[in-house]
């Protein structure tokens, strides 16, 4: 989630299956399979990233990234 963040999620046949914004609680229903979610765009300071997931059949694969910024040293 960020706004104007942009979002790639790929086939693992390097298929793009979508790219743009999702907001928190938005879904992307694919079939099951392995993909990669990558950040494509960020807005701010948001880091760059990339996962690879498997999702099974009748489950909702759920994604959450976070960081943890270390405090400023002295």
């Amino acid at each position: 989630q960020g706004g104007g963040a942009t979002y790639r999620i790929t086939s693992q046949s390097g298929v793009r299956v979508w790219e743009g914004p999702i907001a928190s609680n938005e879904r992307v229903w694919v079939l099951p399979g392995l993909y990669r979610v990558e950040l494509v765009r960020g807005v701010g300071d948001l880091a760059p990233f990339r996962v690879d997931v498997q999702t099974l059949p009748g489950i909702a694969t759920t994604v959450t990234v976070s960081a943890v910024r270390p405090a400023p040293s002295p």
